[in-house]
């Protein structure tokens, strides 16, 4: 079930928030903006895990995974950094890559579902800065999640 709220994502009461990122090693606006001007483990992790599995290559090989950082010790908040799109956007052009969306979010069920977590936060995920098609994107959603499962989109 979608839910679309007027609201601060960054207040959720959401166990996980998840957000796209590009896989360039590069964060510095959007929504990865204010999640690691909050929480700067989030950019940090990321920064990690891009150094660690990277090895010199271009990071297109990152399209598709997620990498889910606890945010205190006892990962009671968890935001997830979702491989989906090469290159950083912004420009108006379409960076999302949709089959990266789809194993970002397939992953991110399992991870769900391994944890018992029923419900995430996250923007209108691919549809900024990447450049998705949000018709496009909740079909995507409505497709991976089970139906009783609760995704709340949060919109500013």
């Amino acid at each position: 079930m979608i839910e679309e709220i007027q609201g601060d994502l960054l207040e959720t009461d959401c166990k996980i928030i998840a957000h796209g990122v590009n896989c360039q090693g590069v964060m510095g606006s959007g929504v990865a903006r204010a999640l690691y001007e909050k929480w700067p483990s989030v950019k940090d992790k990321y920064l990690d895990y891009f150094t660690e599995f990277n090895a010199g290559l271009d990071g297109e090989n990152f399209l598709g995974c997620i990498d889910v950082i606890g945010l205190d010790r006892k990962n009671s908040k968890q935001v997830a950094n979702c491989f989906t799109q090469q290159y950083f956007g912004g420009d108006g052009r379409r960076y999302l890559n949709y089959d990266a969306l789809v194993l970002c979010m397939e992953t991110l069920c399992l991870h769900c579902e391994m944890y018992g977590i029923n419900e995430v936060a996250m923007p209108k995920i691919g549809c900024g800065l990447a450049g998705g098609d949000w018709k496009i994107v909740k079909a995507i959603l409505d497709s991976v999640f089970p139906k009783d499962f609760k995704i709340k989109v949060y919109i500013k």
